[in-house]
């Protein structure tokens, strides 16, 4: 079908309205380079293409789902059929109110670049190369692992209520995990770069920057057990960060899956922290100017001096609370439905460097990458350190191996006491360290 993708959504419409109450349809085409890295070696590269439709129709409440691939008249007749009588069988839902109209979003400048979108595999390639090589001019026998990848999406999305936007973005990155041995010991590190634009990626350090991160974590020891206060770098903030916005996705509140139920409006955290949700920043890697409903992007404060303000909704569960509709619908593919995500977070800096975070701590620990994936219902966060160092009189002392963080969320929002001024950036976010006073720690001795 040779037809533009906005062309094909607002036919495909045609062909649904009338049978049933309210539908929408989202398009995409794909094209996706990827480049595989195991044991300093290049073992795959694969470019893939990929184009489809989804069809969500709705009758009385009840919805229907249907996809297809690839796009041609003879599918999205079938789609169509399906999601029709999908709808009409499914049982009606009174919480379902109706799919979002028309409105006019901003303009996000940033997030498509034809240098991308022409990428070649060769290209990839080259990258691979330098990467390899800065991490074994620090160390001859380092062992990388990892991948490079690039990628260019179009997309349409229309709807019985008048929507009817296109788009296209690119995206590229990069990541390592570099392996050192030293005797029968063994260290490691991983670290990345990702951008939507080419000026904005700078992937070629990255090898260097994690084998020379991996060196410091050779003599690994368990910390004592205990209570410390906890520094968390850079990037394992924004873990913390991304596990609050996780458990304010409206879905999860009504379902009374998230610590976070009944919980908006009260003070959660300490009066330093505010988070938000910012759709709009130029090159942002979650950025654009509408939701995956084609409603209009806008900023949205999560948290602000400390107290929760919004949940993430979309067309759907905002109906169902009867609140006003945020714009964080998701859609991952054609294939799947409507989800619901945040976009860009921001936490508003503070005034310590983490140097200053580090000193000030008589002893401590400070953690630079590990999984926070709380209990949905409680909380509880229980898991290792997958990369810290014990901190003794404001200095870092020896790095941390089989050494257990446990606390609850909820607990240690209200244990932050600090928050740097410096960050880690990545397009579109500023991701700062953050301390916290006494969590449990699980070690030895």
């Amino acid at each position: 079908m040779k037809d533009d993708l906005l062309d094909i959504a607002l036919k495909t419409i045609e062909k649904l309205k009338g049978r049933i109450d309210q539908a929408d349809v989202f398009l995409e085409r794909r094209k996706v380079i990827s480049l595989e890295m195991k044991k300093s070696s290049f073992s795959q590269i694969e470019v893939s293409y990929d184009e489809g439709l989804s069809v969500r129709a709705f009758y009385k409440g009840g919805r229907g789902f249907s996809s297809c691939s690839p796009l041609i008249e003879e599918n999205i007749d079938k789609v169509v059929e399906s999601a029709i009588a999908l709808a009409r069988s499914a049982q009606p839902d009174p919480d379902f109110k109706s799919l979002p109209s028309a409105e006019e979003g901003k303009e996000v400048k940033g997030l498509y670049d034809e240098k991308v979108a022409e990428l070649s595999p060769n290209e990839l390639v080259d990258w691979g190369k330098e990467i390899l090589e800065s991490a074994q001019s620090v160390e001859k026998t380092a062992i990388i692992s990892g991948g490079i990848s690039s990628s260019y999406v179009e997309f349409a999305i229309a709807n019985t209520e008048g929507v009817a936007i296109e788009d296209k973005r690119t995206s590229i990155g990069a990541g390592v995990m570099v392996i050192l041995n030293k005797g029968e010991e063994v260290a490691s590190y991983f670290d990345f770069d990702q951008a939507r634009r080419l000026q904005d990626f700078n992937p070629v350090d990255i090898g260097e920057k994690a084998c020379l991160q991996a060196k410091e974590f050779f003599g690994a020891k368990q910390a004592p057990t205990g209570s410390y206060p906890v520094v968390f770098s850079y990037l394992a903030s924004s873990g913390i960060v991304g596990a609050i916005a996780g458990a304010a996705i409206a879905e999860e509140i009504q379902r009374k899956r998230s610590y976070l139920v009944g919980k908006k409006g009260e003070k959660i955290a300490w009066e330093g922290l505010t988070i938000r949700d910012l759709p709009l920043i130029e090159g942002g890697l979650a950025s654009s100017s509408y939701d995956g409903e084609g409603v209009p992007h806008k900023e949205l404060t999560l948290i602000e001096d400390g107290i929760l303000k919004n949940y993430f909704h979309n067309s759907y569960t905002a109906g169902k609370a009867q609140e006003e509709n945020t714009g964080h619908a998701s859609r991952g593919s054609y294939r799947y439905g409507v989800g619901i995500s945040p976009t860009n977070l921001q936490v508003d800096l503070g005034d310590w460097s983490l140097d200053e975070m580090i000193k000030d701590m008589k002893n401590g620990i400070l953690i630079l990458q590990t999984s926070i994936q709380p209990n949905p219902v409680s909380g509880d966060v229980s898991g290792p350190i997958d990369f810290g160092f014990m901190v003794e009189n404001g200095e870092k002392t020896y790095p941390l191996k089989n050494t257990m963080l446990g606390f609850n969320m909820l607990d240690l929002l209200q244990k932050i006491d600090a928050i740097s001024r410096d960050y880690r950036e990545e397009p579109g976010v500023k991701m700062p360290a953050i301390r916290v006073q006494n969590l449990r720690i699980g070690g030895g001795r």
